[in-house]
């Protein structure tokens, strides 16, 4: 039943993915789910922010839980074997103004003494508990490495949506301009195969040469090839558009694209965007990195203090004679390499190396926004000169294209005049939807570099 199941949702995929409706919303949170790059930099902010927990770790003690237990093959005793005390005896009579009492007594002992018997299976278990002190200041500056290395993936995982939430936007707007070229390309079509007819027509009645008609021809074929670029432009945005947001390619038609609003935002002046560069999630990637470079050059200068660490440890033992069965010891360990022969000084010159190139990339970073911003502005501020003349253009072409179908109407003109007309007007309005676009586009820009997307 269950593989039943499978295989009719596997059928029905397809035609529950084209009922869903799609808008811009709808395809930038596709993105950004589906994408491989967010997932991947979703997967190192997981790493970084554990790196840094890991780091904060070190700041506390150490505790090691120790055990030992061994089988002797020989049982451990400690004894006196017959005869081993001869010499203390008799020194000891010599002293008291006796003769040696051995002679007398025979050896001493007469048989092995036995002091004390262990056993053949020993065992010892304990507990250390070790705090770093003086170790504290490089954990610290580790501490402080890990958090630049992880708000560094966090404005990396950032950077990566911004950059997906403006591809999808562009690509929206792409094949919606291109949507709008194409209808104008076959307008454009629909004239000039009227144009060759009338050409025909003319030339049949002996009015216009051949060369009117090879001209209408030529004319007619160019309007083709457009329309088929066009075409083939548009076919080549919803592949791009289709794959990013893992969507169906057949379904992705023009009145998804078109009646889809726009995103509307502010606008700013130059000064603003120039100071909204700082929250730019490259800008603060290059903060981060040189927080980070700064934060290992401290950390180099603090390999110079020994390692002072207190240690406590209790242990338990059993099997071993004379020894006590529960030892406690608490002390100081130093660890110092006097005679590194140069090491530390090589990784200071190099991390203070690395400092002064995160810094000077933080400045670089920050003035190629600043030029892209201005740059930006600047598009904006064209495409608004330019929003004014289409759509002056454009009523122009419009109204002319009315008064070619009064005339039409009227007997006074023939077809050819209005459809040429309409495809002059369709022209007109996309290049007033590609100036408007153009502007959207630019403030989109100006968001993106502003970390405002």
């Amino acid at each position: 039943m269950k593989r039943w199941l499978t295989t009719i949702s596997l059928l029905l995929a397809p035609a529950l993915l084209t009922a869903q409706e799609l808008t811009l919303d709808v395809a930038v949170d596709r993105a950004l789910e589906r994408s491989k790059g967010s997932q991947i930099m979703t997967a190192k902010t997981r790493e970084a922010e554990a790196e840094r927990r890991l780091a904060e770790k070190k700041r506390l003690p150490e505790v090691r839980v120790f055990g030992l237990a061994t089988y002797d093959l020989e049982q451990t005793n400690l004894s006196v074997d017959r005869g081993d005390l001869n010499t203390l005896l008799d020194s000891a009579a010599v002293a008291a103004g006796l003769d040696p009492l051995t002679p007398i007594l025979g050896p001493f002992p007469a048989d092995e003494l036995v002091l004390a018997r262990g056993e053949r299976v020993r065992s010892v278990v304990g507990l250390t508990v070790m705090q770093p002190l003086t170790q504290q200041w490089r954990i610290g500056s580790g501490i402080t490495a890990a958090e630049a290395a992880a708000e560094l993936a966090a404005v990396e995982l950032e950077n990566t949506r911004t950059q997906l939430r403006e591809a999808v936007e562009k690509l929206w707007i792409g094949l919606r301009l291109e949507s709008a070229r194409h209808e104008a390309a076959l307008a454009r079509v629909q004239a000039r195969e009227a144009q060759l007819v009338d050409a025909r027509n003319a030339q049949a009645a002996g009015e216009v040469l051949d060369a009117a008609v090879l001209g209408a021809q030529a004319q007619l074929t160019e309007a083709r090839t457009a329309e088929l670029q066009s075409r083939q432009r548009r076919e080549a945005l919803v592949w791009h558009l289709a794959d990013l947001i893992d969507w169906d390619r057949d379904s992705l038609g023009d009145a998804m694209i078109t009646d889809s609003p726009l995103p509307e935002r502010e606008s700013r002046s130059l000064a603003a965007w120039l100071d909204a560069v700082e929250e730019h999630p490259e800008f603060r990637a290059a903060q981060a990195t040189e927080r980070r470079a700064e934060a290992g050059e401290a950390a180099t200068r603090q390999e110079r203090i020994p390692d002072v660490t207190a240690f406590a440890t209790v242990s338990h033992q059993e099997g071993l004679p004379l020894l006590p069965n529960d030892v406690g010891t608490v002390g100081l360990a130093l660890t110092w390499d006097p005679f590194d022969f140069g090491r530390r000084r090589a990784e200071a010159e190099r991390s203070a190396a690395q400092s002064q190139q995160a810094a000077l990339n933080r400045e670089r970073v920050q003035e190629e926004l600043s030029r892209s911003v201005q740059v930006a502005y600047q598009s904006w501020e064209h495409a608004q000169e330019s929003v004014v003349l289409a759509r002056e253009a454009e009523s122009y072409r419009e109204r002319l294209y009315s008064l070619e179908q009064d005339a039409v109407s009227a007997g006074e003109a023939l077809p050819t005049a209005a459809l040429t007309a309409k495809a002059d007007w369709l022209e007109a309005r996309t290049d007033r939807l590609g100036a408007e676009l153009q502007a959207h586009l630019a403030l989109l820009r100006l968001h993106a570099l502003a970390g405002a997307l």
